[in-house]
């Protein structure tokens, strides 16, 4: 062994554990490179126990002299603190990494020290040998990957593969030391090592050709990392530890972020291996992520084949729409593997791709029906359908796949109900539940929705429906009207979220008085989900909110029939001291808007109008601050009833802040509980709210310089 001080182009480092077996073929590959013995050096890394691995290395450095060797011992057994006690003592300007049951070909280090550049990280083809053998094949996911784009030079998005190994590439140790292997992980640590460098520098992959004597040549062996028993300590804890590890990793690049997943899916496969063997642990497998904060678990490979229950849902994350959402959690609330049907909203609403947390452990299968898309017209509506049938009977007849039991469906968007008395249609004996969220043949001003469904193929089985059940079918060909019919006349479970709603949308179901009756004797009130605690530590919102104020809070959309007009009057009429001891921060699509009618009321310093925020950071936000805005729409010009409750009562709800609602009396919003209440229009009462908060605040109030907001 040399204690040379020499300098070497390319530092190689062996970990070893218990190598005293195997390290001679891998140290021995090593002394016979054709890259010359004077620019690479070699660290052997002991860990664990002694085993006369010090002694198999000193009898190959007798046999090559000319091999430079050091050995290094760390005090802590564990892969990872070798390669990191590997790389502080590496005096190369490259490094790479070799398995000590492993062994490289004789151009290996040659070839990858021609191929470096600065920011390239250079990929030698990999092949497998069976332990025992002495010829390798370029067989594993690693050569299949590699195969595809030998002797390119790409980015990592299109070869992500090379993140998910440590050994067969050659980087700069600058690049190689901007992070450092997590020692806690018994597993994955390659996956968290690579994408964390890649975080820190965003190199490029150069992949070089799949020429034999160029290649790594990697030992199948009956044990060692990655390679260990299976069950769920390997399978389960030992991978759900790794993408804990990996979502902690800065993911704010793109391109980071979408590598980042596709390690995780890879992770969870090895997840979801387990529970097709045992379906039954799935909830040990839901506790255990929650235990370890595994929050960016992607539930639909660990789920895939398990439900037994599918979702048809026009609207769903990861595209943000209220309707979707709330379905969302409707489905983590049931706490079974689900798989799920939507539509890509494309530009009609944002996008979010975090936001399928909101389904969590719930989500199984996911599938994005492409193509047009409308809340209104049928053609966009037909596709959907068909589209629908064809994913269900694929999956359902999925021999590696239990049969569905369940079928589950929300609207707004009218789609999703037609699309699943389809699926109802064709299994029967599957249990429906179809929630309605709001009246559909009727929107908030009373008028009904015109919208028609065609005479073509899928209309006429649409239609056939209703009467082949012996129910009336609709002469007005409205969509709209069809659709709550169908869930009517099909559905086992309907579920309405108030009374109201459900009082109003039976009794304007006029002509089929059997049909009623069904649906009332098939239905159900269930309240808004609230969202489970940890969605609200998820978002990490920046915002600065001044201690000497009460803040008050609005998230919403306005419309005809609902603003924030009563409040903004009730402001204007305190005097100057009081109201700047106020903000009120109003998130909305157009907060430009609001922004100028504050102005026009002299509300400039108080009303904070704000751009809306993704799902997470407006849940985080609803911690934040003292109280929390919520108004009924203003439906009594055109309602009996008020059949509205806004679903973000049940998000403030959850919050666990207290709560001003502003509701129209004798709606279901007036009779649910609130720290503040004051009706629609009742500028009076609002004030009193206004001027209670001031009261009961613990905030100390300076006094405020006023002399610019007092006219003389």
């Amino acid at each position: 062994m040399q204690a040379s001080t020499r300098h070497a182009a390319v530092s190689v480092v062996v970990p070893t554990y218990q190598g005293a077996g195997h390290v001679r073929a891998c140290l021995e590959s090593l002394a016979a490179q054709t890259l010359p013995l004077t620019d690479f050096e070699v660290l052997v890394v002991l860990n664990g126990p002694p085993d006369g691995t010090r002694d198999v290395v000193a009898s190959v450095c007798r046999e090559h002299p000319g091999l430079d060797v050091r050995v290094l011992q760390t005090a802590v057994g564990g892969a990872g603190h070798a390669r990191n006690a590997g790389l502080a003592a590496a005096r190369g300007a490259w490094v790479t990494f070799v398995d000590d049951d492993d062994s490289v070909a004789r151009d290996f280090l040659r070839a990858m020290l021609d191929a470096a550049a600065p920011g390239v990280v250079v990929a030698a083809p990999v092949h497998q040998v069976s332990q025992g053998s002495t010829r390798g094949r370029p067989e594993g996911y690693i050569a299949k990957a590699l195969g595809r784009v030998e002797g390119r030079t790409l980015p990592v998005s299109e070869i992500s593969a090379v993140c998910a190994y440590n050994a067969a590439k050659l980087v700069d140790v600058e690049t190689a030391r901007s992070a450092r292997y997590d020692a806690s992980l018994r597993s994955g640590e390659d996956h968290v090592y690579w994408l964390s460098i890649f975080a820190a520098r965003r190199f490029r992959v150069r992949v070089l050709p799949g020429d034999p004597s160029t290649a790594y040549v990697r030992t199948l062996r009956a044990t060692g990392v990655g390679r260990q028993a299976a069950g769920f300590d390997f399978e389960v804890t030992q991978r759900l530890e790794c993408i804990a590890a990996l979502q902690r990793v800065d993911q704010g690049d793109p391109e980071v972020a979408l590598v980042a997943d596709r390690m995780r899916r890879w992770q969870a496969q090895w997840v979801n291996r387990y529970l097709r063997r045992h379906p039954d642990e799935r909830e040990r497998v839901v506790e255990e992520a929650r235990r370890l904060d595994a929050h960016d678990v992607p539930w639909d490979v660990v789920n895939r084949g398990l439900a037994r229950s599918l979702a048809v849902c026009y609207c769903f994350p990861p595209d943000l729409d209220t309707s979707g959402m709330v379905a969302a959690k409707r489905l983590r609330e049931s706490g079974e593997a689900t798989d799920v049907i939507s539509v890509d909203m494309g530009p009609a609403r944002p996008h979010d791709p975090r936001a399928l947390q909101v389904v969590g452990p719930a989500l199984g299968r996911h599938h994005i029906v492409r193509g047009p898309m409308s809340f209104y017209s049928w053609p966009p509506a037909a596709h959907f359908v068909e589209q629908t049938l064809r994913r269900f009977e694929q999956w359902d007849s999925d021999p590696d796949s239990p049969r569905y039991e369940r079928l589950y469906s929300r609207a707004m968007a009218v789609s999703a109900h037609v699309a699943a008395a389809m699926v109802k249609v064709r299994r029967p004996e599957l249990q429906w539940t179809a929630e309605f969220s709001d009246p559909l043949r009727y929107d908030t001003l009373g008028q009904e929705r015109a919208a028609e469904i065609h005479d073509d193929e899928t209309g006429r089985r649409v239609r056939a429906a209703l009467a082949d059940a012996g129910y009336v079918v609709p002469s007005s060909r409205y969509l709209f009207d069809t659709t709550e019919r169908l869930v009517y006349a099909f559905a086992d479970r309907i579920v309405f979220t108030n009374e109201h709603q459900r009082d109003v949308m039976l009794g304007y179901c006029e002509g089929d008085p059997a049909l009623v009756e069904r649906a009332r004797a098939h239905s159900e009130v269930w309240p808004h989900p609230v969202p489970a605690d940890e969605l609200y530590d998820v978002g990490r919102p920046e915002i600065a909110l001044e201690p000497d104020r009460v803040h008050l809070a609005y998230f919403g959309v306005f419309y005809a029939t609902r603003d924030l007009s009563v409040l903004l009057d009730a402001l204007q009429r305190l005097d100057a001291r009081d109201r700047i001891r106020f903000a009120l921060h109003v998130f909305t699509p157009k907060p430009h808007e609001l922004g100028v009618q504050a102005a026009r009321r002299g509300l400039a310093d108080v009303v904070r109008a704000r751009p809306y925020v993704g799902y997470f950071d407006y849940l985080a936000l609803t911690r934040r601050f003292d109280v929390l805005l919520v108004n009924d729409a203003a439906t009594g010009d055109h309602h009996a009833l008020n059949p509205y409750v806004p679903s973000k009562m049940a998000d403030y709800t959850g919050s666990g802040t207290p709560v001003w609602t502003l509701y129209e009396p004798g709606s279901v919003l007036s009779r649910l509980p609130a720290a503040h209440r004051s009706a629609l229009g009742d500028t009076d009462a609002a004030e009193a709210v206004l001027r209670k908060l001031l009261t009961e605040s613990r905030v100390t109030f300076p006094i405020p310089d006023i002399s610019g907001l007092v006219s003389r």
